[in-house]
Parts: structure tokens; C-alpha cells; sequence
């Protein structure tokens, strides 16, 4: 099924913040600091994987050699350039914090 993945990504994405928002706070920090720790190193470890996975023969060989890493550094480029223009970084926290008191945008 195409989007399975995006669907799957949103559906984490709510339990874990309604999980948050209902339970985070009755967590002592040190829990909540290990829990927030190992998510972090699983997404470092998935964007390492992913980040091989441009080695693959199949992309080389639709892109070429060289294509692969320069789509990264364009993608890389790109998001460096785009997200400081719609302010992204201050927006997202904004909705963080809205959601975490109770208010929405």
C-alpha cells in the first residue's frame, strides 16, 4: 500500500505525544531522559542506514555514481535554506508548547 509508511509515522507521532501529554508528567526525569535518549540514538541509527543505503547498486544505476551523494547534499542544502525562511524551527516549537498546555494554533 503506498503511504503506509507516512500513515504509520503520523499514528506514532500522535500516540507518543498524547502518551507524553497524559503520563509525562508523573515520569521522573531520569526516565523520561533515558526514554528521550534512546529515541534519539534509534533515529541516529536509522538515518545512518538510510544514509548507506545510497551505496545501493539499484539507485547507482538509475542516478549514477556520483548522483547519490550530491542528492543528499542538495536535499541537506535545501532544508538548510527553506527551513530559516518559513521559520520552521520556531513554529514547530510554538505547536509543541501550545499542545503540551493544552492550546492549539
Amino acid at each position: 500500500m503506498i503511504g503506509i509508511g507516512t500513515v504509520l509515522n503520523v499514528t506514532t507521532v500522535l500516540v507518543g505525544a498524547t502518551t507524553r501529554t497524559l503520563l509525562g508528567h508523573r515520569l521522573p526525569e531520569r526516565i523520561r531522559d533515558v526514554v528521550t535518549d534512546s529515541l534519539g540514538m534509534t533515529t541516529l541509527l536509522i538515518a545512518a542506514m538510510s544514509a548507506a543505503s545510497v551505496l545501493e547498486g539499484a539507485l547507482q544505476a538509475a542516478v549514477g555514481t556520483s548522483a547519490p551523494v550530491l542528492i543528499i547534499l542538495g536535499a541537506l542544502l535545501v532544508g538548510g535554506v527553506v527551513g530559516p525562511l518559513l521559520n520552521l524551527e520556531s513554529r514547530l516549537e510554538s505547536l509543541g508548547t501550545a499542545t503540551l498546555i493544552g492550546r492549539y494554533p
